[in-house]
Parts: structure tokens; sequence; C-alpha cells
């Protein structure tokens, strides 16, 4: 467990059973799959919860910010994620 304490980006929280529920998912094309499991390995365990920006996971999944954009849109559509709008502060 020492390797999840030192995450990139100060990331700590993960939640094995979201990730575990995602692995077997059988019926999703694998880049849908590929997210659904990166989106769980940054939920918090009890809320589920994540916040990982889009080039983050373009970093880990090697795709592109398009392709991750519509399969969070297809994922979404599956009721698999619920999309919810943050507010970005600028500070000046």
């Amino acid at each position: 467990m020492a390797a999840l304490a030192n995450r990139p980006g100060g990331f700590n929280r993960v939640s094995i059973r979201r990730i575990l529920a995602a692995l077997e998912t059988t019926d999703l094309p694998a880049n849908e799959k590929l997210l659904l499991i990166l989106l769980a390995d940054h939920a918090d365990d009890e809320t589920g919860k994540c916040w990982p920006s889009q080039n983050y996971i373009a970093s880990r999944s090697g795709l592109a910010r398009s392709t991750i954009n519509r399969t969070i849109k297809r994922l979404e559509g599956k009721s698999l994620i619920q999309m919810a709008e943050i507010a970005r502060t600028l500070i000046s």
C-alpha cells in the first residue's frame, strides 16, 4: 500500500471496490472500460466522487481528449457515471 500513498498529483484516495466492479463489467468496449477503471482509481471509496483532469486521464490512458469526452458521454448515457459541473474561480 505504500505505492498508493505516493501517487502522482497527490491523489491518495482510491476505491479498490469500485476498480474491481469496473473490471468485472464485461459488456463495455475497451475505451469505456479503461476510462471507468481510471475514474474508479480516483474515486473516494465512500462517496464515489472523483475529479481527475482530462489531461491526467489522457496521459494515463493514451487517449485523445476528444475520445475521452465521447467516452465519458457514453458512460454517462449508460448510467455508469454521473457528471457534475464544478465551479472554477480565476485568481488574479
